[in-house]
């Protein structure tokens, strides 16, 4: 087996090699940063693989050193087209390719479109690969991603661990790898660096198929950030003016749309009148998250960091008039006001320790489907699914409610 001095000398090359290459290329694109894989040809899928040793072929997307090629599954001594199917791997992967000790393939991906994220520190990197090899040869493939400047400095790198043929147990096949990290501010562009090491034999086994890079919040802090995405329709965020510095990226006083993942501080508010958005906070200060999507209201985002409340968040229900209530008067129609008008309503399904907060009531939940309904007569908490234990503010009451019930807090 090869030692860690020889893994490190090589990587060392295969990365110096690629930044070499990119303080040589013109500067990337300032493009609008995609959602989802940022990786282009992640699965060298693009255009046909190699299906003998000796045969390089192109490979769209990247740029490369050596003779770095994708295969095609199931060619001679190469992996079968069985085991590409076991890692959904389509037709094809990713070879250090013939009579290179090193070679690597690059991208760089142009991200100043986030430049705001990245510099508050609010943007995480998730980088993931399977990387395999052949039976017992020793080549190794690493996978990374090399954050630069706008001025091509190297700022920081997110590193796959290569897979050791001990760890294959001597067996061809692939293993998933994945690591994620903040991305360090000043970051404009990403590269994507691919560096087979070769040890065992005239050609470089070292393999890689199925790379994902992608961009997303930082995990939310305990009492401090909460992560939200809109998952239908339209919805808006005010950011409240305090909490974490890294948390807050604008600090405007009207409503903008939440037209992508992002972290914001506790104390916010949401408005989901027209859509329903997914919100993920800390349960704890140990890194465990909850999740649930809330819909119809107009809400304020509320969370202690004390250790008692156990990650409890709080949604209170914002805006509307209660004047509309009056006392029994008159409508433009001649009825008289209905006591049990809505005022405003808000709904949620979530998996945690969550807590809608009306005027009158609020409701605390764990892995339930509920409503909370502020009315002109009281606060109405009704259970589709689950239980959901009501404080009834002017009563000094606590009721336990199950599914199809319902408790009007007058």
């Amino acid at each position: 087996m090869r030692s860690s001095t020889h893994r490190s000398t090589w990587t060392r090359r295969a990365v110096a090699g690629v930044l070499l290459a990119l303080a040589l290329a013109p500067a990337p694109a300032q493009a609008v940063l995609p959602q989802g894989n940022l990786v282009r040809n992640p699965g060298a899928e693009e255009g046909a693989g190699a299906i003998f040793a000796g045969m390089v072929v192109a490979l769209p997307g990247w740029a490369r050193i050596g003779s770095f090629t994708p295969v095609r599954y199931g060619s001679a001594g190469f992996p079968s087209a069985a085991q590409g199917a076991a890692v959904s791997g389509g037709q094809n992967f990713f070879a250090g390719g013939p009579d290179n000790a090193n070679s690597s393939a690059y991208q760089v991906i142009g991200v100043a479109a986030a430049a705001s994220e990245i510099d508050s520190g609010q943007l995480t990197a998730n980088l993931g690969a399977e990387l395999g090899g052949t039976g017992t040869d020793a080549d190794e493939m690493t996978v990374s991603a090399v954050y630069l400047s706008a001025g091509g400095a190297r700022l920081g790198t997110l590193a796959l661990n290569p897979i050791s043929d001990v760890e294959r147990s001597g067996e061809t096949k692939f293993i998933a790898e994945s690591e994620e990290g903040l991305v360090p501010k000043g970051t404009r562009a990403i590269a994507v660096l691919m560096g087979a090491g070769w040890r065992e034999s005239p050609y470089n086994d070292a393999y890689a198929d199925n790379l994902e890079l992608s961009l997303g919040p930082a995990p939310p802090e305990l009492g401090r950030a909460v992560n939200v995405s809109a998952v239908r329709g339209k919805v808006f965020v005010r950011v409240a003016g305090g909490g974490s510095a890294r948390a807050s990226q604008s600090k405007g006083r009207g409503f903008v749309p939440l037209s992508a993942p992002r972290q914001i501080p506790v104390g916010s508010t949401l408005d989901t009148r027209k859509g329903t958005v997914r919100l993920t906070s800390a349960a704890n200060a140990s890194g465990k998250t909850q999740t649930g999507d809330f819909t119809s209201s107009v809400f304020q985002v509320r969370q202690s960091r004390k250790r008692s409340a156990k990650g409890m968040t709080t949604l209170r229900l914002k805006g509307s008039s209660f004047r509309r209530c009056g006392k029994a008067g008159r409508s433009s129609i001649g009825a008289r006001t209905s006591r049990a008008r809505t005022i405003r309503r808000l709904r949620g399904n979530a998996k945690g320790r969550f807590q809608t907060r009306g005027r009158y009531a609020s409701a605390t939940v764990r892995g339930t489907v509920w409503t909370t309904t502020d009315r002109c007569d009281g606060t109405l908490t009704t259970v589709r699914r689950g239980k959901v234990t009501v404080r009834d503010f002017r009563r000094r009451k606590t009721i336990l409610l199950r599914t199809g019930r319902s408790y009007l807090a007058r």
